[in-house]
């Protein structure tokens, strides 16, 4: 399942994942409240809002948004009647079900009977709503909604699709220069650990040999390395931010590269590297493990993660200079360990930069509720926060977990996340006020929890998007038979289901009958509609692509239903994991396609979903990397030329990263390192995972 959710990260940019659970703060919302940080009680009840999709079933949230109103959309996937599909809930700005959202504020869809679940979602102009998934057999399910919760038919005439593709090797994070240049950031394995590695190409495939004299860097810290994010500074110089396991513990990891590749020697160390490019701050004797890495404007450096204690686990924060020392303005010594409770286990998850500059994290807080801390720019506790800069929401129920935050141009902050309740899974949305107390203008007390099944089942909300309005959009699988559906939520911005979203909020998309649908991918169109990809598994997985109307409908104009499935060969493994759209409207659709091997699969469909003969004469292209190789298309972007890059890797006797870019026509570009396909191995019978 990890390696899914990563395929979705890469591809759907625009979106904001959650889980079941989702806890709406009060970011961009209409209403305002104290600045104690108590619970906002004008929000659900106490601040709090919990909706079930239906009796005693599994609801799982995975992502959320709010729409430009104010209403808040949360989706994801519920068991309904014995199969996990997708279920949307939209809330009003009081927390309360949206009943102009499917009647009742809730909305399932179901993929013909298979399983699926939802896991990103995203807001067109228009109001339509876009959910991407997966079926059962890891098929890409993609539902289009209207505002009012109805599936679009003019997305392929009933506002379902699904598509199947395979998976092998495969590409980390990749980044385009301005210059056009591509970087691949990553891991190489090593007979006793990993290193950091990174990797440049030209604009022509070719291998930048201007980085590193060969294109390839590889960083040796400790006896293990792990690289965990990436950011391009203004200048050009990369930094990437990780752990290193070195004297028996992890420490942060800090690397700057200069645009040569070169390390960065004025960026300087702590703890003896001093002047080698590489920082490395420990915490305290146990393991401390960064995640996330923000540069701010005026380029000083924040750094998330948590540090393990000896009884418990703590939030952990850096911030350096621009030359890597810490920053002593922050806590006086540049570090901060936040402990929500004493001897609790807290774990970060993200960070966010508001723009007043002070710094807000989302995480857990022993595992079982949502734990939000907010910091000065000073590095102390934001005591305007709710007195002390940290809050922990609980649902009263077994397990609460948080996967997605989302800021509200007021201010407010919207959680998206997942609650257990009675031996099943509820989305969980919970919203605050900049002051930290729940937003009880949502659902009278600023939560609340949907349950999308009628019995105990899976809901799973897998993305979140906000409108322009407020309303806050989820988007996941449920099961609402014996197979996976798509399903979309949308709430108000009061946290109540938007019933003008298919009459109860609640969407969920069957791409056939007894398949399992999951999307992996979405896209807004210029015109709002909402494009979703990824597989439906029948007794093969293929291709599937579905567009929605702003109200949740299918887009008829789309293939007649709203939804269409693309396989490249009888029996063959056809799985989509990403989605770019022309400048003209054409839709391109990248992943997997296996057979004998797995070899990289690309499908163009014309604005009305049919496949576009225009493009290597089927609409559909399979690339090779050579015989007996197994090749995963992870990513996929277009030039300003037009010119198709797709990333991924490609295995052998080992992993390598594969890049190819194609022409207009879907010709491989002979231009790009004279065969459109580059390979880079960092080292013989070395796994490279970029």
């Amino acid at each position: 399942m990890r390696r899914h959710k990563e395929l979705l990260a890469s591809i759907a940019t625009a979106m904001i994942c959650c889980g079941l659970v989702v806890p709406a703060f009060s970011s961009s919302v209409q209403a305002s409240t104290p600045a104690d940080g108590s619970l906002d009680t004008t929000f659900g009840t106490n601040g709090i809002t919990s909706t079930d999709i239906g009796r005693g079933a599994n609801d799982y949230a995975e992502s959320v948004a709010i729409q430009s109103d104010g209403k808040t959309i949360v989706v994801g996937s519920s068991i309904i009647s014995g199969s996990s599909g997708f279920s949307l809930v939209r809330y009003n700005t009081d927390g309360s079900l949206d009943t102009t959202f499917d009647t009742d504020g809730k909305a399932t869809t179901n993929f013909d009977n298979e399983t699926s679940e939802a896991q990103l979602v995203a807001l067109q102009p228009n109001g339509k709503i876009t959910v991407v998934g997966y079926t059962g057999s890891r098929k890409l399910a993609i539902a289009r909604y209207n505002i009012d919760g109805s599936l679009d038919t003019t997305f392929d005439t009933d506002g379902k699709a699904t598509s199947s593709v395979d998976v092998g090797d495969y590409a980390q994070s990749v980044a385009i220069q301005p210059d056009g240049k591509i970087i691949v950031v990553g891991r190489i394995d090593t007979n006793d650990g990993s290193d950091i590695s990174l990797l440049r190409y030209n604009q022509d495939g070719s291998i930048d040999t201007t980085f590193d004299t060969d294109g390839r860097v590889t960083t040796n810290i400790g006896t293990i390395d792990y690289a965990e994010s990436v950011a391009v500074q203004p200048d050009g110089k990369i930094i990437v931010v990780g752990s290193s396991y070195i004297n028996s513990q992890y420490d942060f990891t800090v690397v700057r590269y200069n645009t040569d590749g070169s390390l960065d020697t004025t960026f300087d160390g702590e703890t003896g590297n001093n002047g080698n490019g590489i920082v490395l701050t420990s915490f305290s004797s146990g393991n401390d493990q960064a995640i996330s890495v923000v540069v701010h404007t005026d380029g000083k450096i924040i750094v998330a993660g948590h540090t393990s204690g000896s009884s418990s686990d703590d939030f952990a924060v850096v911030r350096y200079n621009t030359n890597g020392s810490l920053d002593t303005t922050f806590d006086t010594d540049g570090k901060v360990t936040t402990d929500i409770d004493n001897n609790s286990n807290d774990r970060p998850r993200s960070v966010l930069v508001q723009s007043d500059g002070k710094v807000i994290f989302r995480g857990s807080h022993n595992g079982a509720d949502f734990a939000v801390v907010r910091y000065n720019t000073d590095g102390s506790l934001d005591t305007t926060f709710d007195t002390d800069g940290k809050v922990t929401t609980n649902f009263a129920h077994e397990d609460d977990y948080l996967t997605s935050m989302a800021l509200h141009t007021d201010g407010k902050i919207i959680f998206a996340g997942g609650s257990y309740i009675n031996g099943s899974d509820d989305f969980a949305v919970v919203r605050y006020n900049p002051s930290g107390s729940l937003d009880t203008t949502f659902d009278t007390d600023g939560k609340v929890t949907t349950n999308i099944g009628i019995r105990s089942s899976i809901d799973q909300a897998k993305s979140v998007a906000l409108q322009s309005d407020g309303k806050i959009i989820i988007a996941g699988r449920t099961r609402p038979s014996s197979t996976e559906d798509f399903v979309v939520v949308r709430y108000n911005a009061s946290g109540s289901l938007d019933t003008t979203f298919d009459t109860d909020g609640k969407v969920t998309t069957d791409i056939g009958s007894n398949t399992d649908d999951e999307a992996y991918s979405v896209a807004v169109q210029p015109d709002g509609k909402i494009i979703v990809a990824g597989i439906s598994s029948d007794n093969d997985d293929d291709f599937a692509v579905v567009r929605y109307n702003p109200n949740g409908s299918l887009d008829t104009t789309f293939d007649t239903d709203g939804k269409v499935t693309t396989n490249f060969g009888n029996n063959f493994q056809d799985q989509a994991y990403s989605i770019a759209l022309q400048t003209d409207g054409k839709i391109i659709v990248a992943g997997v396609s296996l057979n004998i091997d797995r070899d990289f699969a690309i499908v163009r469909y014309n604005t009305n979903g049919s496949l576009d003969t225009t493009f290597d004469t089927d609409g559909k292209v399979t690339t090779d990397f050579g015989s007996g190789a197994n090749d995963d298309a992870r990513s996929v972007t277009v030039q300003s030329d037009g010119k198709i890059i797709v990333a991924g890797f490609s295995f052998v006797n080992d992993n390598d990263f594969a890049i190819v870019r194609y022409n207009t026509n879907g010709s491989l570009d002979t231009t790009f390192d004279t065969d459109g396909k580059v390979t880079t191995d960092f080292g013989s019978g070395a796994n490279d995972d970029a």
